[in-house]
């Protein structure tokens, strides 16, 4: 339940309707998507690219954003398999679908699901690496800022709200370094932490 306190602002950016609201809660912020935004802003939508339902989740880290509230995953109707439609957005409310007309009774999980979930997968990457960073400052007096020492690793992918969605290479260029750094900070904090200076 939100609080009467809750503070809902609405955005306009570049002439567009920014919908997708900061929704605070004391001292978090989420995300709200529905409808709106629609491209160029992220989606879950039908009719964008993967890569921007994949990389909300480095945006949601990046802008310490501590949640993002998505109303519903399986609307459904009768004639959803040959509508995209089931509301006024191509896909809206629906990352399942149902499966009966296959006999089975699970539903279907999309390919929109699978990349928000790869993607929430990334995110804990992150928190993993700066949790390592914040447990090695306290442990040795040293000062390092995860903040900036992760800021490169978001570089290129995105421009303040609006994914880059034409260099799916480069994506996966910067998740192989996010791997790199989570693995090598594991077992020698400082290659990792060179890794990351070194992407500055």
């Amino acid at each position: 339940e939100i609080s009467k306190n809750t503070q809902v602002e609405g955005m306009m950016k570049l002439g567009y309707v920014w919908t997708y609201v900061r929704v605070t809660m004391g001292e978090e912020t989420w995300w709200y998507g529905c409808n709106n935004p629609k491209v160029p802003f992220p989606t879950y939508h039908l009719d964008d690219d993967l890569i921007s339902s994949r990389v909300l989740s480095w945006m949601q880290y990046d802008y310490d954003c501590d949640g993002n509230l998505y109303w519903c995953v399986n609307v459904s109707k009768d004639d959803m398999w040959e509508k995209a439609y089931a509301i006024e957005s191509a896909g809206e409310g629906n990352l399942t679908y149902p499966a009966a007309k296959f006999k089975q009774k699970a539903p279907l999980s999309t390919l929109r699901l699978e990349s928000i979930r790869e993607g929430q997968e990334d995110y804990e990457y992150f928190w993993m690496i700066e949790d390592m960073i914040v447990r090695y400052n306290a442990e040795n007096g040293t000062d390092y800022d995860p903040e900036v020492l992760m800021a490169p690793l978001y570089e290129g992918l995105y421009d303040g709200m609006i994914p880059v969605r034409d260099n799916a290479d480069y994506f996966h260029t910067q998740r192989i370094a996010v791997l790199d750094v989570l693995q090598a900070i594991t077992h020698d904090f400082n290659s990792g932490i060179n890794i990351l200076q070194s992407k500055d």
